[in-house]
């Protein structure tokens, strides 16, 4: 009787001791498998389970997801990986820094369960697009993406801070480099419009800036004893109808005594 007390006292304080190294150890990203899909399909994913499965979004201005008038939606899912975390790539916003979306919680161990949230957009005047990614905390693989649009703010800008800048004069020698600060909440680009097809380019706009409140241009010397006009045409990129344009007007050369 005291040799079968002993041995169950010993195997339950082995028990104890097991159930507080795992309490200690936590998740760790081994092959173990939480869903049923386990047999089916081989290596790294998550799968969608339950009332929401979409991988694509449509998300209005105010925030709210498709047709069910909330800003909310709640994702559950089985994984092959047991910690994992979300991750939002903005890059190829407007404002790529903006924080717009919301996830809680933003971690998790095994199969799992989030729900995301979308502010309101009212900074950004087109369509903003956005990946929320789940990933493996160990090795940072992506084994789900969620693709998510949401529709511009109702006010568009794209407009010279300084209007007074929309007509600049300068001397014939004057090359300087010229800083034109731009008031914008959408993707822009620009041309150079010059009065015919035979006019020798002579305004050098500066490319690779990746500062969209910021143009930057120079011009040529002129050597010639006439003034020459050439216009900046600012446009958003995915509406040409929405522009501005800046008019550069360069002086001629002084002509010398006696010509």
């Amino acid at each position: 009787m005291k040799n079968t007390f002993r041995y169950l006292k010993a195997a339950t304080m082995v028990l104890s001791l097991a159930v507080v190294a795992a309490c200690f150890t936590g998740c760790d990203d081994s092959d173990d498998l939480y869903s049923p899909y386990r047999d089916e399909i081989k290596g790294a994913y998550a799968i969608f389970k339950g009332a929401n499965t979409s991988e694509s979004l449509e998300v209005d201005t105010k925030g709210m997801i498709g047709e069910t008038f909330a800003n909310v939606i709640t994702y559950d899912f089985f994984t092959t990986y047991k910690d994992w975390t979300i991750q939002f790539d903005t890059s190829s916003c407007f404002m790529p820094n903006e924080e717009w979306i919301h996830s809680w919680p933003m971690e998790g161990c095994g199969d799992g369960r989030f729900t995301l949230r979308f502010d309101a957009n009212t900074v950004e005047g087109e369509t903003r697009h956005a990946n929320v990614n789940i990933v493996t905390k160990k090795g940072k693989k992506i084994i789900k993406t969620i693709k998510v649009a949401q529709a511009g703010a109702t006010s568009v800008r794209l407009s010279l801070v300084a209007s007074f800048q929309s007509i600049i004069n300068m001397e014939a020698n004057d090359t300087a480099e010229r800083t034109i600060a731009i008031n914008a909440n959408v993707f822009w680009d620009q041309t150079v419009e010059y009065p015919d097809e035979y006019t020798l380019p002579w305004i050098h706009v500066v490319e690779g800036d990746n500062n969209p409140y910021i143009l930057r241009f120079n011009v040529d010397e002129n050597f010639s004893t006439e003034s020459r006009m050439a216009t900046i045409l600012v446009y958003q990129k995915s509406n040409i109808d929405n522009y501005f344009t800046i008019t550069i007007n360069q002086k001629g050369v002084a002509a010398a005594d006696g010509e």
